[in-house]
């Protein structure tokens, strides 16, 4: 089994991510120093996500990341679909992923890379989602 990583490095997109910076006087019985706490605030829209049907409201079964036990994704079986949507901006279809993987996955779960080689500060930000009948 192919295993995929998809964790991003955070690249400091200031405008969806808040850090925060708090002093904080620590001190022990043999040493007194300033601890610096960082609180990080952001959406759900950055970086990999899992796109639950309660991401979007017309899908919203009711499943989302805070109502679903993560572990049950742990190495689950998936279809991988490559697009390269370069000067393609829109909707992605159900038809252009059923064409790009050559039929329907018959897997519990799809990773789908629009972007080819390119990353996500590399196309203009919402330029590329998911039609409706791309979801079912």
């Amino acid at each position: 089994m192919t295993c995929v990583d998809l964790t991003f490095p955070h690249r400091g997109r200031r405008k969806h991510t808040d850090i925060e910076t708090r002093h904080v006087a620590l001190k022990s019985a043999s040493t007194a120093y300033t601890g610096v706490v960082y609180h990080f605030s952001g959406d759900s829209m950055q970086g990999t996500y899992i796109d639950f049907p309660g991401h979007i409201l017309e899908t919203d079964d009711g499943r989302r990341a805070d109502s679903t036990d993560l572990a049950d994704f742990y190495r689950m079986a998936a279809a991988v679909i490559h697009l390269d949507r370069a000067d393609r901006p829109g909707g992605v279809s159900g038809a252009e992923l059923e064409a790009a993987y050559g039929g329907i996955p018959r897997t519990p779960a799809v990773i789908v890379n629009a972007l080819g080689d390119r990353g996500p500060m590399d196309i203009p930000e919402r330029s590329v989602w998911l039609e409706l009948d791309a979801v079912e």
